[in-house]
């Protein structure tokens, strides 16, 4: 006899293998330019501070579709964390990924990038 498998999607678990993995409403190319949309809306400040390279930003998708707990984790404290840290945070609504047919928490990671102007 075999222990049965628990399939506990009903808790606030948050979970990084998916069958389904979350992803924007939109698709990934309305995701990619709401992201660099914002970018340029804060570009000024960024480029003031001189801190350019790429911040990951990790994130949760929650089971209603809302992102929640982001943070940054490369360049922490820099101009560009605080703006790519605000700009997931206040992203759109995702379709939130499935585990055993059911909506649960995720964990995703998005990486900004500002390059130096030539």
């Amino acid at each position: 006899m075999h222990p049965k498998l628990i399939r506990d999607t009903s808790s606030d678990s948050v979970f990084s293998k998916l069958e389904v993995e979350a992803e924007p409403s939109g698709g990934n190319k309305a995701w990619n330019q709401y992201i660099m949309t914002r970018l340029q809306n804060n570009a000024d400040k960024i480029i003031k501070s001189g801190e350019y390279g790429v911040c990951i930003v990790k994130f949760i998708v929650g089971k209603d579709g809302k992102i929640r707990e982001a943070e940054a984790t490369t360049m922490k404290g820099t101009a560009l964390a605080e703006v790519a840290v605000s700009i997931i945070s206040n992203g759109p609504k995702w379709h939130p990924a499935l585990q055993y047919g059911r909506a649960v928490n995720a964990y995703r990671l998005q990486p900004i990038t500002l390059n130096q102007p030539q």
